[in-house]
C-alpha cells in the first residue's frame, strides 16, 4: 500500500475516536467492575462488537482518571485477644555477665504494597 505502518494504525484509531461513544463504553464498563484495566477493558469492547485499541483505552483512562483500583490483600496475622496464657518475660532483670548468656529473638511484620516481609 506504500503507507507507513503507523499511518494505518493512526487510522483505526482515528475511527474509533471520532465516533465519541469510546469513553462511554469505557466508562460503563469500568463502573460495573472497578478492578478492570485497559487491557481487559478494551477486550469487553471488542467482544461487544466495538473497535479499541488497547494503547488508546489506556491514554483515554489515564487522561479522565478512569484507572482501576487495586485490592489490598492483608491477612491479619496477630491474635491478641486469644484465650491462651502469654509468657512472661524471662529475661527481664537478667544480668548478663559473659558472652552468649542472653539470646532474644523478635519477629516484626513491615507492610507493604506488595505484601508483607518478615525481618528477623
Amino acid at each position: 500500500m506504500d503507507l507507513p505502518r503507523a499511518s494505518y494504525y493512526r487510522a483505526c484509531a482515528a475511527t474509533v475516536e471520532d465516533t465519541g461513544k469510546l469513553l462511554e463504553k469505557i466508562e460503563e464498563i469500568i463502573l460495573d467492575n472497578t478492578a478492570h484495566g485497559s487491557r481487559l477493558v478494551s477486550a469487553k469492547i471488542i467482544k461487544d462488537g466495538g473497535t479499541a485499541v488497547r494503547k488508546l483505552v489506556q491514554r483515554r483512562m489515564r487522561e479522565n482518571s478512569l484507572l482501576c483500583q487495586i485490592r489490598r490483600q492483608w491477612i491479619q496475622t496477630t491474635d491478641s485477644a486469644h484465650g491462651f496464657r502469654r509468657c512472661e518475660n524471662l529475661a527481664k532483670g537478667m544480668v548478663t555477665t559473659a558472652e552468649n548468656q542472653l539470646w532474644v529473638t523478635d519477629i516484626t511484620y513491615i507492610r507493604l504494597p506488595g505484601g508483607s516481609v518478615i525481618l528477623p
